[in-house]
């Protein structure tokens, strides 16, 4: 269990090991953080573990955005992430308002996948 203090706000992670946390996508990019938030984040772990990542749709599209803020941090600082999704990287994202960035995310997860293997 640890915490991460940013901006006067506490980020929670049940699961540490060492420089790896795991968590769920919900607790994770359905609660209001940003991307100074993530940015804190890749800056404490190595990398994350994260469950249960939906597919993204117009009902969701705060949490894609987020989601895409916790790609961008953890490529820019060449951490790793493992995640457990609804679908493939290419059919992640259903939605509309975020449609041509969202195309940079999954291109960044793609060779964040390739740079893992």
């Amino acid at each position: 269990e640890e915490h991460i203090r940013v901006a006067g706000r506490e980020i929670h992670f049940d699961h540490v090991a060492g420089d790896v946390a795991r968590l769920g996508f919900a607790s994770l990019c359905e609660t209001p953080l940003g991307a100074r938030d993530y940015l804190a984040i890749a800056g404490r772990f190595a990398g994350l573990v994260i469950d249960h990542v939906p597919v993204f749709t117009a009902a969701n599209e705060p949490a894609a955005r987020r989601f895409m803020w916790l790609v961008d941090a953890l490529y820019d600082r060449q951490r790793f992430l493992m995640a457990s999704a609804a679908g493939e990287i290419g059919d992640l994202y259903n939605g509309q308002q975020y449609r041509f960035e969202f195309e940079r995310t999954g291109s960044r997860l793609r060779e964040m996948t390739h740079r893992a293997t």
